[in-house]
C-alpha cells in the first residue's frame, strides 16, 4: 500500500534545516579558530563581521523557510484531519492486534471487509472509506486475487469431500499457503504503516486535531438529538391529510347522530298525535253519550 499524505520534503524539511544549520555553525567556528591566530586584527574584525552576517542572513532564510513549511501543513489541515479519519477507520477494521498469527478464515473476511469498506466491491454505494491519502499497489491486487481465486478453488474441493482425489489439491494447497503468508505479511505491514501515519497526523497538528475532533463529534450528536426530536415532534402531529379523514369523519359521525335525533323527534311526533286523537275520539264518544 502506498501512503501519500506527507511529501518526503515535508517529512524531512526540519531534519534538512537543522542539519544545515548545524554544519554552517561548525564551519563558521572552524574557519573562525583556523584564521584567528593568521589575520590581522583589522581583517579578523572584517571576517568576523563577514561570518557574523552571512549566519544571521542563514538563519532568517532558514526561519522563512520553517515557517512557509508550516504554513503548508497549517493550510492542509482540514484535508488531514479527514485522511485521519479514513486512516482510523481503516485500522479498525482489522479486528484487535493483527498478527502472523492470525487463521487463513479471518484474513479471508478482512480482505472482503475492506474491499467493500473501501468501494472495490459495490462502487456505485457511498464508500465509507475511500482511498484519500492511501492506495493499494497493484503488486498487492494481484497477490489478492490470486489469494482469493486459490481459497474459492480450494472450498470447492472440500465442499464435494474428496480433496483425496484430487489431483491438483496438494500442489494448489501448497501455493496457497505461500501466497497466504505473503498477504499476512502485506497486512501487517499495512498496520504498521497506518499506525505510524496517524500517530504522524497526531504529532504535527497535535491539540488543534483533538479539539477540531471533539467539536466535530458533539455536533454530530447534538444533529442526531434534533433530527431524533423532531422526527418524535413529527410523528405526534397530523399532516393536512390526516386532519381532513378526522374531519370528515367527525362530520359523518354528526350527520348520523343528527339524523338519529330527527327519527326520535318524528316517532315522537306520531306518537304524540296518535295520542290527540284517541284522545279527541274519546271526548267525542263521552258527548254522544251524555
Amino acid at each position: 500500500m502506498k501512503f501519500y499524505i506527507f511529501s518526503k520534503h515535508e517529512r524531512f524539511y526540519k531534519v534538512i534545516a537543522f542539519s544545515l544549520v548545524f554544519i554552517v555553525t561548525i564551519a563558521c567556528i572552524y574557519f573562525y579558530i583556523n584564521l584567528n591566530n593568521t589575520l590581522k586584527s583589522n581583517e579578523l574584525n572584517i571576517l568576523t563581521f563577514v561570518l557574523s552576517l552571512f549566519y544571521a542572513l542563514l538563519l532568517f532564510i532558514i526561519g522563512i523557510y520553517l515557517t512557509a513549511m508550516q504554513n503548508k501543513s497549517g493550510n492542509l489541515f482540514y484535508r488531514r484531519k479527514q485522511q485521519y479519519r479514513y486512516l482510523k477507520s481503516l485500522r479498525l477494521s482489522y479486528s484487535g492486534k493483527f498478527t502472523l498469527d492470525v487463521d487463513a478464515k479471518t484474513l479471508h473476511h478482512t480482505i472482503i471487509f475492506l474491499q467493500i469498506l473501501t468501494g472495490r466491491i459495490d462502487s456505485d454505494k457511498k464508500v465509507p472509506i475511500p482511498q484519500d491519502g492511501f492506495e493499494f499497489t497493484n503488486k498487492y491486487l494481484k497477490l489478492e486475487k490470486t489469494f482469493l481465486e486459490y481459497r474459492a478453488s480450494l472450498d470447492k474441493i472440500d465442499s464435494k469431500k474428496q480433496p483425496d482425489q484430487d489431483t491438483d489439491f496438494k500442489p494448489k494447497k501448497s501455493k496457497y499457503k505461500s501466497v497466504e503468508k505473503k498477504v499476512k505479511n502485506y497486512h501487517l505491514n499495512i498496520v504498521k504503516r497506518v499506525d505510524k501515519n496517524i500517530i504522524k497526523i497526531e504529532k504535527v497538528y497535535g491539540e488543534r486535531l483533538t479539539v477540531s475532533l471533539q467539536d466535530e463529534d458533539s455536533l454530530t450528536n447534538n444533529l442526531l438529538i434534533l433530527e431524533r426530536l423532531l422526527n418524535e415532534v413529527k410523528s405526534s402531529l397530523l399532516d393536512y391529510e390526516d386532519i381532513e379523514q378526522v374531519a370528515q369523519e367527525c362530520s359523518n359521525h354528526l350527520k348520523r347522530d343528527v339524523e338519529s335525533i330527527i327519527l326520535q323527534l318524528v316517532d315522537r311526533v306520531e306518537n304524540c298525535t296518535d295520542t290527540l286523537q284517541n284522545i279527541e275520539m274519546k271526548l267525542k264518544e263521552d258527548n254522544d253519550i251524555l
